[in-house]
């Protein structure tokens, strides 16, 4: 059976905030919607923590860009 992981587990172990998360699972990124919540199946949640992700506000790094 599959591990699942909350928002809030899954902020504690990337070292993020929980919004980050949810912000990641709106973007189709990570997790999918069960109900009101958000549900991360621990391979997911894997795969994502190795991904490189930039640092700092994605929204002033396109501003920059432009």
């Amino acid at each position: 059976m599959t591990r699942f992981y909350t928002t809030a587990e899954a902020a504690e172990l990337l070292g993020l905030d929980v919004s980050r998360v949810r912000q990641f699972c709106a973007q189709g990124r990570l997790g999918e919607k069960i109900g009101r919540n958000w549900a991360i199946p621990a391979d997911e949640l894997k795969a994502f923590a190795r991904q490189k992700r930039p640092a700092g506000n994605p929204d002033l790094r396109k501003k920059r860009k432009r």
